[in-house]
């Protein structure tokens, strides 16, 4: 072997003379060119999928605008549940496309790494007794999720106050209750439902919540309710921390307060509204049901480098002797200075409606129609929601279209079915009257129908809705252009089922006069006046006189059409 000379440096090479280090980084150049193109492929992928994003949900869309000309038109001037950034512009798809394949997986596991850590360290920390401990990691993790989310500077206005029985807070979006973790020293009141995650189990444990289910029994709700009292009084006296409480129990819009439930008012005790005040620009953060789901909000709110928000502590509300005894009154007194206080409008729409929407889901059907106005109905029919779950699958049923609305010729087909099959003349009758029904859309959603078809109010409809016509029932009952004695009959067999107070129809509608029994013969010779049968005129005449009478019938018409 020949000797180096002092002071050379032998280069080590390959067989090819190459320079190893020079091969190293060819390689690692060829590594991170396949990294970009599959980045770059990546954006455009996520890119397409987002600019197809809007036209993947035209027909929410669309039931969304259907919904609130519904509801303006029943004396809603606002339809609190929809997020005012749905729609997906071309700025957002391009901010989607370009940080949704760099910065979210970032912050996806900053996120995952900061729950599944504190619910370690506060999951070992109550099994070892030191709860005070277990609180502080589990209100120190909140924090740091908010951080990760991109809250980094909160502004606080006022303070919390001592020796009242809760503090209430306005409810938007998922994030809500971290900065109540974060930012309160108080005891939670929440659904047990959102906690069946294990890691969000330990936290709950480590803050002492008071867990309630909406699908409990009456006896575990009145349980929480005196957990609630006691709590909330002992804390009024200065002996525990207040409860915190969000009494919309839903989420919807920033600008919309929706009825309190009266839970936390019911103690009659001192409580502290504390308002929520985001600030946002391209990104509306409200968890509604007409808006991103959860994943895509998740997303689009993670996408952004720097969210604002304010916190503002109100002042005390003390209940007068009044509100003590009526805590719907001392609920409706808070509401009102908390829509004060952030400039918004409060709605009737509550948060049954938003439960229901969710069952409209379950059902198949767009969420959109299960805003249905429950508190109202509720006022004017003993309604139950178990009682709308199951008209939603009886619809449902009835539906050919994906979306779950009832196109003519499932209506028509549906009346066949359950009173034979119409003639032409009946059914251009009945096709006049289910485009009056559809408020002249092409097909009819299970809202209209169960305002307008399942539900009869005995004093007629109510402003803004309407109902089945005289023509046609006469056009459902009669044979042929006449309404037979028979046909009579089976009309008033209908009616006097719907009207049975055996009939779950009359649970739904409650007590009705009904027509009775053997009445048929009687109603018919008053329609005839002696003749064979009843033409349509001599029908709609004869009703027109009667409300009571055309009630009924149209309780019948439902009931015959939701029976079979």
């Amino acid at each position: 072997r020949t000797a180096v000379p002092y002071g050379v440096t032998e280069r080590a090479t390959n067989p090819s003379g190459t320079p190893r280090a020079h091969r190293a980084m060819i390689a690692l150049g060829t590594v991170l060119r396949g990294l970009l193109s599959l980045l770059v492929l990546l954006m455009g992928y996520v890119f397409f999928q987002s600019s197809r994003y809007n036209a993947n949900h035209r027909r929410r869309y669309a039931m969304m605008e259907r919904t609130k000309k519904a509801l303006k038109a029943l004396g809603y001037e606002h339809y609190p549940f929809a997020n005012t950034t749905w729609q997906m512009t071309l700025l957002e798809c391009v901010r989607v496309a370009l940080l949704g394949t760099t910065l979210f997986p970032a912050k996806i596991c900053l996120l995952a790494c900061t729950l599944w850590s504190t619910a370690l360290m506060a999951g070992f920390l109550v099994a070892i007794g030191q709860i005070k401990m277990a609180q502080a990691v589990t209100v120190k993790g909140a924090r740091c999720v908010l951080l990760v989310v991109g809250f980094w500077h909160v502004k606080v206005v006022g303070k919390q106050e001592p020796n009242v029985g809760a503090i209430v807070m306005n409810h938007f979006t998922w994030t809500d209750g971290l900065f109540a973790a974060a930012f309160l020293r108080a005891r939670p009141l929440a659904e047990e439902e959102n906690f069946q995650n294990w890691a969000l189990a330990k936290c709950a444990v480590a803050l002492n919540m008071v867990l309630f289910s909406r699908g409990g029994s009456p006896e575990a709700r009145q349980a929480v309710r005196k957990v609630i009292a006691e709590q909330a009084t002992k804390a009024a006296q200065g002996l525990e921390e207040p409860l915190f409480v969000f009494p919309e129990a839903t989420t919807k819009d920033l600008n919309t307060l929706i009825p309190f439930k009266d839970g936390a008012f019911a103690p009659g005790v001192p409580v502290q509204p504390m308002l929520l005040k985001y600030q946002w620009t391209n990104c509306d953060p409200c968890w509604a049901v007409s808006g991103p789901r959860t994943l895509m909000l998740l997303a689009r709110m993670l996408l952004r480098f720097h969210s604002r928000i304010e916190l503002e502590f109100l002042p005390v509300v003390t209940p007068t002797e009044e509100e003590k005894q009526d805590p719907r009154l001392f609920a409706e007194t808070v509401r009102t200075k908390m829509a004060k206080g952030l400039g918004a409008i409060t709605s009737e729409l509550g948060v049954e409606d938003t439960l229901l929407t969710i069952q409209a889901a379950k059902a198949h059907l767009m969420p959109e129609v299960g805003v249905v106005g429950y508190r109202d109905l509720r006022s004017r029919f003993p309604l139950s929601t178990k009682t709308v779950r199951e008209l939603m699958k009886i619809f449902k049923k009835r539906c050919s279209d994906p979306y779950g609305c009832l196109v003519w010729e499932d209506y028509v087909k549906w009346v066949n079915d359950t009173f034979g099959k119409r003639d032409e003349a009946q059914c251009k009758i009945l096709r006049a009257s289910f485009e009056e029904l559809a408020d002249s859309y092409p097909d009819l959603d299970f809202r209209q129908f169960l305002r307008r078809v399942a539900l009869v109010p005995q004093e007629g409809p109510v402003k803004g809705d309407t109902a089945v016509s005289a023509e046609a029932l006469f056009a459902a009952f009669a044979d042929g252009d006449a309404l037979t004695s028979a046909a009579c009959e089976a009309m008033w067999t209908a009616a006097t089922k719907a009207t049975d107070p055996e009939s779950w129809w009359v649970r739904l509608h409650g007590d009705s006069p009904g027509r009775g029994p053997g009445g048929s013969a009687a109603a018919f010779q008053a329609m005839a006046g002696g003749k064979d049968a009843v033409s349509m005129e001599s029908f709609v005449a004869h009703v027109g006189k009667d409300p009571g009478l055309l009630a009924d019938l149209r309780r019948g018409f439902a009931c015959r059409l939701v029976s079979s």
